[in-house]
């Protein structure tokens, strides 16, 4: 693959900054033929350079990358992209740009220009993107190399840094793509040109950045004008279906409808998986979903679709799928001194929630505990959406609900029992208040958006219930 130094200034028209050569050398500076011819990975936190890996030392609002340019240097960056020089001697070649963020990003497309021979599936919606993006990953790589996002690592940052840890000899990879404004699909998708193109669900999510569900359906939108081959929506979005065909592309729906292209036959739930029977252009199927949820069973419709667009058999890609495996705090089931608790803490919206809100229903066999957090970013719909939630709630019957975040007095309002809630103002509130009213076989559900902190707790009540074991 093309990553040469060289042609990256070229593309920025920026200067190459040498050190000084040691002290005796004919030379007073290293000319810039003597930098190395290419960087390995792109990289903008120090502490995750690795040999030969091109650093970007991004301004922010807590730190300066600048900070750290000898940082990455000592662990083997081959140059560093600077805005400024940095100060005292200079620890390594670093190309002086007026913009490092836009730096990064040429970085990014001259990466995905070396990419034509990847066949790409790329990845957006209000929910399951990451979920989608893992089974999508784990069933191709039942037939290929396959690289994919790590984590979330969706926006203007992440793929360039995505794309760079490609080698070019993958038969696939996998890209997701987030969203906060209109146009940021756009321009992501400008980049990827996926040949599969995927839009997991529509529901209220970033509605500060695009005011209205109609807006998220029209941001979200966006990446089918840079899909080549094939787009896969939800059954129940009929007008992304229609934007599809309107651009040329194959269309592949999925959901429970009759119509649907990958149609849900049955689906048999269990507390840490399920079952699903599908139909399909190729006739039926049965996948095992490693992952609980009605809502988890779509993602992985969606994912086989996918599959099927590329051409390739779902029989082996289905026996990958059951292998994925979610990162992070994303529908984990644990057991906690008896207690179980489903850990579903990274992310929460309108939608995810009333998902798990009707599996969790579903299969809970104790005395039901929710512990939940504010849904963020949904802008002037907050409380009327926190109230809904709690209506939601109400339902379930639970023996009690802890609440962290500033909307619980709009989620209170939607309770049908306030007796039995209480807000806290953390995490750790929450656990303390919790544990004295738990039960061995008692059921525990933990959501919230992660900026809610409710990781903190699950590690708290991991530390409780150790402490009172001993």
């Amino acid at each position: 693959m093309s990553r040469r130094l060289w042609d990256l200034s070229s593309r920025l028209g920026a200067q190459w900054i040498m050190p000084a050569r040691p002290h005796g050398e004919t030379d007073g500076e290293y000319h810039p033929d003597s930098l190395p011819a290419v960087f390995t990975r792109l990289a903008i936190d120090s502490r995750e350079v690795t040999p030969g890996a091109l650093f970007f030392a991004l301004p922010g609002e807590r730190t300066d990358g600048h900070r750290f340019v000898g940082a990455a240097f000592e662990r083997g960056a081959s140059a560093a992209v600077v805005q400024q020089e940095p100060d005292g001697p200079m620890p390594g070649p670093c190309l002086l740009v007026e913009d490092t963020r836009r730096a990064l990003w040429e970085a990014g497309r001259m990466v995905r220009e070396d990419l034509d021979r990847v066949r790409l599936v790329g990845i957006t919606g209000s929910c399951g993107k990451t979920s989608t993006k893992e089974f999508v990953a784990a069933a191709l790589g039942f037939l290929g190399k396959t690289t994919a996002t790590q984590g979330n690592a969706n926006n203007d940052l992440g793929l360039p840094i995505t794309l760079a840890r490609f080698d070019g000899d993958e038969r696939f990879g996998v890209v997701e793509m987030g969203m906060n404004a209109f146009g940021e699909i756009d321009a992501l998708g400008f980049v990827v040109r996926p040949e599969v193109g995927i839009v997991t669900s529509i529901f209220p999510a970033h509605l500060e950045g695009v005011g209205s569900l109609d807006g998220v359906r029209r941001a979200k939108g966006e990446l089918a004008a840079h899909v080549r081959k094939t787009w896969i929506v939800p059954d129940t979005e009929p007008g992304l279906a229609e934007l599809g065909r309107s651009r040329g592309l194959r269309v592949l729906t999925f959901g429970a409808g009759e119509g649907a292209d990958f149609r849900v036959v049955s689906l048999a739930q269990a507390p840490d998986h399920s079952v699903l029977r599908f139909a399909c252009p190729g006739g039926e199927h049965e996948a095992r979903i490693p992952v609980p949820g009605a809502h988890q069973a779509l993602n992985a419709l969606a994912a086989l679709a996918a599959v099927h667009a590329l051409g390739e058999s779902l029989e082996p890609a289905i026996l990958g799928l059951e292998e994925a495996r979610l990162p992070g705090a994303r529908s984990r089931l644990l057991r906690i001194s008896g207690i179980t608790v489903f850990d579903d803490c990274y992310n929460a919206s309108p939608g995810s929630l009333s998902a798990v809100f009707a599996w969790i229903g579903q299969v809970h066999t104790g005395a039901l505990h929710l512990v939940l957090g504010d849904m963020l970013e949904l802008g002037e719909t907050s409380p009327a959406l926190h109230r809904e939630a709690g209506v939601q709630a109400a339902a379930l019957g639970p023996e009690s609900v802890f609440y962290v975040g500033a909307h619980a007095a709009a989620f209170a309002a939607g309770l049908s029992n306030p007796d039995h809630f209480f807000a806290c103002q953390t995490p750790e509130e929450a656990a303390d208040g919790l544990l004295p009213r738990l039960a061995h076989g008692d059921w525990v559900l933990v959501k919230a958006s992660h900026g809610v902190g409710l990781s903190r707790f699950v590690e708290r009540l991991h530390e409780l219930t150790s402490c009172a074991c001993t």
